[in-house]
């Protein structure tokens, strides 16, 4: 009996901390009100491509980020010209020239002929409409590309 009652407790505690898995809290301000994913059964995307996937369809989401997204080399690299905005020492971040973007803001910046980059990074994830996003404790980290909440996407939670 004292086995079935700790099963019992056992599972009990279990199926509370998988209902509790989502957004904690609630936002104040300009957020009151979001649901984000709502009361969506949680995801747990396990590569890049079902990240992209589930960020970017037109199902209310909540997804749990378990594991560090690394898309750092997913899409190879590019060469292209550049400059130098922030200066020239070995610290210095470079920009690169892209939709001339070193022409337009930065045209006394030093030029760069080559710089090699990481093409994922250039674009943002598409994030589309009611979605949760949730690191869970100090694992959930998407690495080498940011998020893109555009083209009229609303009710998005990052927490």
């Amino acid at each position: 009996m004292k086995y079935a009652s700790f099963i019992a407790a056992a599972a009990a505690a279990l199926a509370s901390a998988v209902s509790a898995a989502g957004v904690s809290g609630s936002a104040e301000g300009f957020a009151k009100g979001v649901t984000g994913g709502g009361s969506a059964t949680p995801v747990y995307p396990s590569t890049t491509d079902e990240l992209v996937s589930y960020l970017g369809d037109s199902e209310a989401r909540v997804i749990i980020l378990t594991k560090t997204f690394d898309f750092t080399n997913t899409e190879g690299t590019e060469t292209s010209s550049g400059c130098a905005p922030w200066g020239t020492a070995s610290g210095c971040q470079l920009a690169i020239n892209k939709d001339n973007w070193c022409t337009n803001y930065e045209p006394n910046a030093p030029t760069v002929s080559s710089i090699t980059y990481n093409k994922a990074g250039v674009l943002g994830i598409t994030v589309n409409s009611n979605k949760s996003i949730v690191g869970q404790g100090s694992a959930g980290v998407i690495k080498g590309r940011g998020l893109r909440i555009v083209s009229g996407a609303k009710n998005v939670i990052i927490q």
